[in-house]
């Protein structure tokens, strides 16, 4: 008795042992075949108490383990490198902003280079605009300097007159000199010799030449002689008048010549014949007529 109660007694400790294992429900289904007829008393007790021990070796737990191995799989996507990598990527951040505005000022230091050397460039050509005027102007001044003081020059001096006689053309000779430097081309004297009893007009009214010039070069120093004649001879009447004095015998006209420059130049004369003195004066009437250039 004594022996069939401890082996109760360690039976009983077994399924204690037991309900600690996993699915205890499955090991209830099972008897094992070897315990039914070795005693017949105990028979209802020892199947039940010896369920656990027969359909659960101590084996099985070892057996299970393998599927709660793999949970440590998620292991490898380590989550740990994500709060690393945030200090890096705000340092490149902050790396990426400063070049950013060291570029950004050194574009606008670029773009106020450049303005300010458009500005320079804009004065420096201003300057140079205005040079090159006051160049240009200081030039032409010189070569007017020049002009006038080498150009031809042409006087008409040394009138000469006779009284004419009735059926007579009046004429008069004269000098055309050139007292410049350089000479004188394409000189052509025209004017007119006429009786008249009033002053002559404030403008003068000369007669367009046949030619657009004359042919005679006049060197410097040169005194060409000259005649003007008139256009009709003179009647009794006109004579008559002029011993009178209630008229008088009226030389105009000019003399165009060009410089070395090709520039046009004249010189204008006016005189009146005394019939009674035989004397040439100068007519002052109009100051038109005494211009020269």
């Amino acid at each position: 008795m004594v022996h069939v109660a401890l082996l109760i007694l360690n039976l009983s400790v077994q399924p204690a042992m037991a309900v600690t294992l996993p699915e205890p429900v499955q090991t209830s289904t099972s008897k094992p075949p070897a315990r039914s007829g070795s005693r017949s008393s105990r028979t209802p007790k020892r199947n039940t108490t010896t369920k656990p021990a027969a359909t659960t070796p101590a084996t099985t737990p070892a057996t299970t383990p393998p599927p709660a191995a793999t949970p440590p799989a998620p292991a490898a996507t380590p989550p740990a490198t994500t709060p690393a990598s945030a200090p890096i990527s705000r340092e490149t951040d902050s790396w990426l902003l400063l070049t950013a505005g060291v570029l950004v000022a050194v574009a606008g230091l670029q773009w106020w280079s450049v303005r300010q050397l458009g500005r320079q460039m804009r004065e420096g050509l201003a300057q140079t605009k205005e040079a090159a005027d006051a160049a240009a102007t200081s030039a032409a001044a010189a070569a007017r300097a020049l002009a006038a003081s080498e150009r031809a020059y042409l006087v008409a001096r040394n009138w000469a007159m006779r009284p004419p006689a009735v059926g007579e053309i009046p004429e008069v000779e004269f000098i055309v000199e050139n007292v410049g430097r350089t000479p004188a081309r394409r000189t052509l004297v025209r004017g007119q010799i006429e009786v008249r009893d009033t002053p002559l007009p404030t403008v003068p009214n000369l007669r367009t030449p046949e030619s657009s010039g004359g042919t005679l070069t006049i060197a410097p120093g040169g005194r060409p002689s000259s005649t003007l004649a008139g256009d009709q001879p003179l009647t009794r009447d006109d004579l008559d008048r002029l011993r009178a004095a209630t008229a008088f015998l009226s030389i105009w006209g000019r003399v165009d010549y060009e410089d070395v420059l090709g520039v046009a130049q004249s010189v204008n004369f006016a005189w009146r014949f005394d019939l009674a003195s035989g004397a040439l004066t100068y007519d002052s009437t109009s100051d038109a007529y005494h211009e020269a250039t």
